[in-house]
Order: structure tokens, then sequence, then C-alpha cells
């Protein structure tokens, strides 16, 4: 999982207020709100950055070690896969 790259669902629709990111579904209307890490994230999926290169940037913006981001980061993508936010890029 760490050399994929995903995608922004292009059903989505979401702005970055105050530092986080406000995401509504334009199928089902759900909302969702990132917090600052999340919206890390999503800039850097946004920005085709792989799940590696996200992770080596949790760690140096958020000192935090390489076990911790990799996980919290697989559990974040996670849910927003489940929840058809990010998708699976092709390339």
């Amino acid at each position: 999982m760490p050399d994929k790259r995903l995608k922004i669902n292009d059903r989505i629709a979401a702005r970055i207020i105050g530092g986080e990111t406000v995401i509504v579904g334009l199928d089902d209307n759900t909302m969702n709100i990132l917090n600052d890490v999340g919206t890390f994230i999503w800039e850097r999926v946004d920005a085709g950055k792989t799940l590696r290169e996200i992770i080596s940037e949790i760690c140096a913006e958020y000192e935090v070690d390489e076990k911790t981001a990799k996980h919290d980061t697989e559990t974040f993508v996670g849910e927003m896969l489940s929840k058809k936010i990010f998708l699976e890029s092709d390339d």
C-alpha cells in the first residue's frame, strides 16, 4: 500500500475552512469534516503524492515516528476509501 496513489472522488465537493476540510458527497449529501492532519493528507492526495510520500511528510511535519504515521495514515485512508471519498488511482 505505501506506493499506492489515490485520487479524490469527483462526486465530492470540498472546501478548506480554517484549516479543516469540509466534504460533501454530491450523491448522498453526507458531510465529513477533516481535522488538520486529515486536511494535510487530503492536500497531498490531491497533489498526486504516494502514501509513502505522505507518510514521510507527516513524520516531518508532526514529529511522529514512522510506525505511528503509517498506521494512522492507512487507517484514515481506509475510512476515506470505504466512504468513496478517496478512490484508488489508475496511475
